[in-house]
Formats: C-alpha cells, sequence, structure tokens
C-alpha cells in the first residue's frame, strides 16, 4: 500500500485484521462490518479491536450489515449506488 490511506473498508475477519486497517484508514474513512470470522470457531478468547482510538481520532463511520437479513439485499444495492457515486465524484 506504499504509505497510502484506505478510504472504504469491508471487514470480514476481525480481530488482528481489524486493528491493522484501523491503523491505515484515512480521516472520515467508512468501515462496513459484516462478520468476524476470526472468532467463529474460538469464542472463549476474544481479543478485541486493540486501537478502538483511531475510530474516534479519525472519525471513522462504522455500519454493521447482516447479509441474510429480510431486505439485505436492497440495502446493500442501495449502499452500493451510494458508494459508486461517492467513488465517482472522489469522495472517497
Amino acid at each position: 500500500m506504499g504509505g497510502e490511506s484506505i478510504d472504504l473498508y469491508y471487514e470480514n475477519v476481525g480481530e488482528d485484521m481489524l486493528s491493522s486497517m484501523l491503523n491505515l484508514m484515512s480521516d472520515h474513512g467508512k468501515v462496513i462490518m459484516c462478520g468476524a470470522t476470526a472468532t467463529y470457531n474460538n469464542w472463549g478468547s476474544k481479543e478485541g479491536v486493540r486501537n478502538f482510538e483511531n475510530i474516534i481520532s479519525k472519525r471513522l463511520l462504522l455500519k454493521g450489515i447482516i447479509y441474510f437479513q429480510e431486505n439485505a439485499s436492497d440495502r446493500v444495492k442501495a449502499f452500493m449506488e451510494m458508494v459508486s457515486i461517492e467513488i465517482e465524484g472522489n469522495e472517497i
């Protein structure tokens, strides 16, 4: 990534991966959270996020989604349309 920051991140792992990505996020970045596969088979020893302060200091927007939720496909489609417009407009 060569010193570049990340504007949009789709999170599906959790723990170490999420902590690493929070370090790389740009100010006002967006994180879509859909899973935590790092903990699926290890419920007893969840570490959580070690650098939670990045969410605040970088003013990040985190949004949790449940893929199989009722009407989720409509919401995902609407979100993807919104993000596409922001990408085209160089907003993210």
